[in-house]
């Protein structure tokens, strides 16, 4: 898998600084009590001297060692609980100064032993999901909330659906570089945004980088590029569609055709085709529509090397308001 690297030292940049500020309160409240109670540096300064207790008990050799070791650990529970007196004598609870962690089981240091702490993906995941262009669509756009109903007035619709509803969702879970492309083809209105948006939500928390954005967006961005114009509206990176794992344009066919936007769309399948990165695409488009647009060989290598899911049925959106 991989994590985008820029979200990646985001996340791990934000770690190391809330730990240093859960070390760095911790630090004051020690000396806190300290000034307070004396005896508790003492005892630290003790327990902080166990590592070479047992060192030094382990030197003596094999014979007593079991009762050294014994009397080491004895000694520490002993400091520690007068240690604890201490401070409930001050009214301060036990631990109160040690750092106070946001996940106590990696220490705010995004690892759970050797791998990543659960709390890290999860906030490298909504990193992630705002880097690629989704921002909150991302938890409201889901498999889950994906609705069959709005196609059962028609059995070969709704069949047409759950079939595409399925296809997508294996395709979201059994994502990777050996992924084909993936093209959602239909009408305004039936779901391609959704079932798109949930396959990104679904392969960004797998861990792979995910770059979502429409069509008149990635070929603005590009034609800003080349020819330097300045326009903060489109200000991603032409880089990120090169090398994102998956990359997922909306509303393919609603831009401006150019000789330009031609030459960059050929440029950006071949490329990522030879990188192997897939590439999911919504369209209104048909084959024949395409061909008009784009030319043979363009079309030709959509349709060639992608899996087609036809989207059919009644607008969704007017379903909703009562219109049929």
């Amino acid at each position: 898998m991989a994590y985008n690297s820029e979200a990646f030292k985001k996340i791990m940049d934000d770690y190391n600084a809330k730990r240093t500020s859960a070390i760095d309160a911790a630090e004051k409240r020690l000396h806190e009590i300290s000034e307070k109670c004396p005896e508790v540096k003492m005892i630290d300064t003790v327990l902080a001297g166990t590592g070479m207790a047992i060192m030094e008990a382990i030197s003596q050799g094999r014979e007593g060692l079991e009762e050294r070791l014994e009397r080491v650990r004895k000694r520490n529970e002993e400091l520690q609980q007068h240690r604890a007196d201490c401070l409930a004598l001050l009214g301060y609870d036990p631990n109160y100064t040690q750092p106070k962690f946001e996940c106590e089981k990696c220490k705010d240091t995004g690892y759970d032993g050797a791998r990543l702490c659960e709390c890290f993906k999860r906030e490298l995941t909504l990193e992630t999901c705002r880097r690629s262009g989704l921002g909150r669509l991302v938890d409201m756009q889901t498999f889950e909330s994906f609705s069959l109903e709005y196609y059962e007035y028609d059995r070969d619709v709704y069949e047409n659906m759950s079939l595409a509803y399925e296809v997508c969702k294996n395709y979201a879970e059994k994502f990777s570089s050996e992924s084909e492309n993936l093209m959602l083809i239909g009408s305004t209105g039936l779901g391609k945004t959704h079932l798109s948006t949930a396959i990104a939500g679904k392969v960004i928390a797998r861990g792979f980088d995910v770059c979502y954005d429409t069509a008149t967006n990635v070929f603005s961005a590009f034609e800003n590029e080349k020819f330097g114009k300045q326009n903060s509206k489109f200000s991603t990176p032409t880089e990120r569609y090169f090398d994102c794992d998956l990359l997922i344009i909306d509303d393919l066919g609603t831009e401006p055709v150019t000789q330009f936007t031609i030459s960059f769309l050929y440029n950006l399948i071949n490329t990522r085709s030879m990188n192997r990165k897939p590439i999911l695409m919504n369209t209104n488009l048909s084959l024949a529509d395409m061909q008009k647009k784009y030319g043979d060989r363009i079309a030709s290598r959509l349709f060639g090397e992608s899996i087609i899911l036809k989207f059919m049925g009644k607008d969704i959106r007017l379903q909703k308001i009562g219109i049929t």
